[in-house]
């Protein structure tokens, strides 16, 4: 409760809250991707980093779990990995 609290106290004057913004952004951030892998029916094949299963992954500008969830939303995504192949690299990503 203590971190909603603080993460709400951090979004713009005047800035409107959405019921989902309540949330820790940890709560938020797991449906989108493990959730949505069972919803796909996919799960057996991605949703998660593990063994035998395809190295899906986005590299973020940011770590959500670390900002104001007003923030969110200006997150750039450097780099995608599909099926352990690169799909997409950001200009400013290096590495």
């Amino acid at each position: 409760m203590l971190d909603e609290r603080r993460n709400l106290a951090r979004r713009p004057p005047g800035a409107r809250v959405h019921r989902l913004q309540l949330r820790p952004q940890g709560l938020a951030v797991e449906p989108i991707v493990t959730h949505a892998a069972h919803a796909a029916w996919r799960d057996d094949s991605t949703g998660s980093l593990s063994v035998g299963k395809y190295a899906d992954l986005i590299l973020l500008d940011r770590d959500l779990y670390s900002i104001a969830p007003h923030e969110i939303g200006a997150t750039e995504v450097l780099l995608t990995l599909l099926e352990g192949q690169e799909v997409h690299r950001h200009a400013r990503f290096v590495g």
